[in-house]
């Protein structure tokens, strides 16, 4: 749905397929579903499948978030689409990606979150893992999603074919952390969680000051300030 959104806030023509007995919370209408189209029909009949093939037909990317394995003929219909309409880019969003042992496996952004590790360096050292806040699993994918469509779009416009671009929230978040994991295959060692201050917050008179040095004039103006007090 935020992949979805992204493109119809750069002016594409966005239109949402929602099932008949779907009931899209406030968040969803306010924020995520701003800036698109509507269409409800049930595309598990076969009038509402017939509607819903000649809508792809009309369509130059495909969004959607059914998980691998477990689609039905919907899949196997939009590959068969891309051999008709070689300009057509099919993006599909996934928890846990296509082909994996848990390819079929359901999950939630705290499952998302705590497979990618994300959550082993998040909380204070001294306590339990902790997930971000929101539903960052989600929005990451949706970013990575974006850019790759993105990327797609731009070799039809060079006179390329469509693509199917296949996004993992899991691999997604994996490389959010990508840093970390270097970091541990170099020391051979877990990553620890430490005070999400350290190193940034310091306490001062009236609450507490973020300090990040970017270059030695910085530097220069903290030792001046040090120096006046």
């Amino acid at each position: 749905a935020y992949c979805a959104r992204l493109f119809a806030e750069w002016g594409a023509d966005v239109v949402k397929v929602d099932l008949p007995d779907h009931e899209p919370k406030l968040q969803e209408r306010l924020w995520l579903d701003r800036g698109k189209a509507s269409v409800v029909l049930d595309w598990r009949t076969p009038p509402g499948r017939d509607l819903l093939c000649r809508l792809v037909g009309t369509a130059a990317v495909v969004i959607h978030d059914i998980v691998p394995g477990s689609g039905g003929w919907l899949p196997e219909f939009l590959q068969r689409q891309q051999d008709v309409d070689r300009a057509l880019i099919v993006t599909n969003i996934s928890d846990l990606g296509d082909g994996g042992p848990f390819e079929n496996r359901p999950a939630t952004d705290l499952i998302v979150a705590a497979l990618s590790g994300i959550c082993v360096i998040n909380g204070h050292k001294d306590s339990t893992p902790l997930r971000e806040p929101g539903n960052q699993t989600a929005l990451v994918a949706a970013l990575a999603a974006f850019i790759g469509t993105l990327a797609a779009r731009a070799n039809v416009a060079r006179g390329g074919q469509g693509q199917a671009v296949s996004v993992s929230a899991l691999e997604a978040m994996v490389n959010v952390i990508g840093p970390t994991i270097l970091q541990c295959s170099y020391q051979a060692e877990a990553p620890k969680r430490r005070e999400s201050a350290d190193g940034f917050l310091f306490e001062c008179a009236d609450g507490q000051v973020s300090i990040i040095v970017s270059s030695q004039r910085s530097w220069q103006t903290i030792l001046d300030l040090w120096a006046i007090e």
